[in-house]
């Protein structure tokens, strides 16, 4: 069952919606939250930008070891999910 439909959703139902994914990504980050939670919420969206958040999030990479990246690509893929979470903080939907 698809609970958002980004085509059928209004510009204004979208931003609290997009809102709601960025203040969960944030409370992920910061441990509040768990990531089965977060993907119980907006792991079926069809709204694009949250199921770009939500794959960028699933496939965090590891930072170093055998099969880890690096610092700078793991600063690099941090900085993509910081920068999509603004997007959305700040989208109305249009």
């Amino acid at each position: 069952m698809r609970r958002f439909d980004a085509h059928h959703l209004t510009a204004a139902e979208l931003r609290p919606l997009r809102a709601r994914a960025a203040a969960a990504a944030r409370a992920l980050a910061d441990g509040r939250i768990e990531w089965e939670e977060f993907e119980r919420e907006f792991g079926d969206t069809d709204d694009p930008k949250i199921t770009e958040l939500v794959n960028l999030i699933s496939y965090e990479p590891d930072l170093d070891g055998f099969f880890g990246v690096g610092r700078s690509a793991y600063r690099s893929y941090r900085d993509a999910v910081e920068q999509l979470i603004v997007e959305l903080e700040r989208d109305t939907g249009s």
